[in-house]
């Protein structure tokens, strides 16, 4: 009997138990079926959170509002030539997703209408013996665009100018398909011993190509070509490296030397002239030195010597500072705008 009482006890306490939490689970059943409600009224979601930029997050990650100002990859204001969109961005880490500030799958834009560098490429390196200094420094070419879509260009190392101009609004569109700007992916350069190499730039996403051939690379040296052609000369400093004539061959000897042009600086180049090109350091000139570089510059690309042993990436020149003549050649190049530390330096821009 005892045992049947307990039984009974606990049976009872049980019961009364399982009483107390259906009626608690009703209750907040109803307290939140309520909340659902005043929200749905109010035509807020049940938890937000700030995405950092002015616009609001739903609990699950979706967005809830626009923030204010509009999209991060917007136009520039005034709608500036050349504003192109590229690439669909791509989710967080892919090969597409570049630009720094774009949201995923937001296009890219080559022409931001910013202060800063949008797309770059340079090639060089390899095997630099005879290469002057001041060549070295820029590569056998380059190509460097702008967020205002404006460019600077050199096709070549061999005594040539710096160009710049802009680009138009097609040939931006033109030029991002053409080059394939957000969309390279990874790519294993192939290399070689002694070999260059070819490397781009657009925003954050970069890509190299080194003895191989590319529909990319194609279309670059195309581009190049053009731009260089129709682009205006560059303006400012210059800088140049200069090497003893006859180091490393016999033009001083040869029937063209009465056609050497004079040495057009003050500075007697002996006292800034290496044995060998390479080993040149290079030096910069202002304001009227600068003038005369581009005036000899000019004048020897129009003329150039052709003798088989005139001097490779350089000028050819003659100082005579009262004991003879002395044989000199010097290489220039124009100052580009993205120097850091007197050197080319275009990564620092971006």
């Amino acid at each position: 009997m005892d045992t049947l009482k307990t039984f009974l006890g606990y049976a009872s306490a049980l019961a009364l138990a399982s009483c107390e939490l259906s009626a608690h689970i009703a209750d907040n059943g109803s307290a939140g079926a309520a909340g659902d409600a005043s929200d749905a009224a109010s035509g807020g979601a049940g938890s937000t959170a700030a995405d950092g930029s002015g616009g609001r997050v739903s609990a699950t990650g979706g967005a809830q509002s626009t923030p204010s100002g509009g999209s991060s990859n917007r136009e520039p204001a005034g709608g500036a030539a050349g504003v192109a969109r590229v690439g669909t961005g791509g989710a967080a880490g892919s090969a597409g997703a570049g630009a720094a500030g774009a949201a995923p799958n937001e296009p890219l834009v080559l022409c931001d209408g910013k202060d800063h560098l949008r797309f770059a490429t340079q090639s060089g390196g390899g095997n630099y013996n005879g290469v002057p200094t001041v060549l070295q420094e820029i590569g056998y070419s380059f190509l460097l665009i702008d967020g205002h879509c404006q460019y600077w260009v050199v096709d070549s190392w061999d005594n040539r100018e710096v160009r710049t101009g802009t680009l138009t609004r097609d040939q931006a569109d033109a030029f991002s398909k053409d080059l394939e700007l957000g969309q390279w992916g990874d790519h294993v350069p192939q290399g070689c011993p002694d070999a260059g190499s070819t490397t781009l730039r657009f925003a954050d996403d970069t890509i190299t190509f080194s003895c191989e051939s590319s529909d990319i690379l194609t279309s670059l040296g195309t581009w190049t070509t053009h731009l260089y052609g129709v682009g205006a000369a560059l303006d400012g400093d210059m800088r140049y490296s200069v090497s003893r004539g006859g180091s490393t061959s016999g033009w001083p000897e040869s029937d063209q030397v009465d056609d050497v042009p004079s040495w057009p600086l003050d500075v007697d180049p002996g006292t800034v002239s290496a044995e060998l090109p390479e080993l040149a350091v290079t030096q910069v000139a202002q304001r009227d030195d600068a003038r005369l570089l581009r005036q000899l510059r000019a004048r020897y690309v129009a003329a150039p010597l052709t003798a088989p042993d005139a001097p490779w990436l350089a000028i050819p020149v003659v100082y005579d500072g009262g004991s003879g003549p002395a044989y000199y050649d010097i290489a220039v190049r124009d100052v580009t705008p993205f120097e850091a530390d007197g050197q080319f330096s275009p990564d620092h821009y971006f």
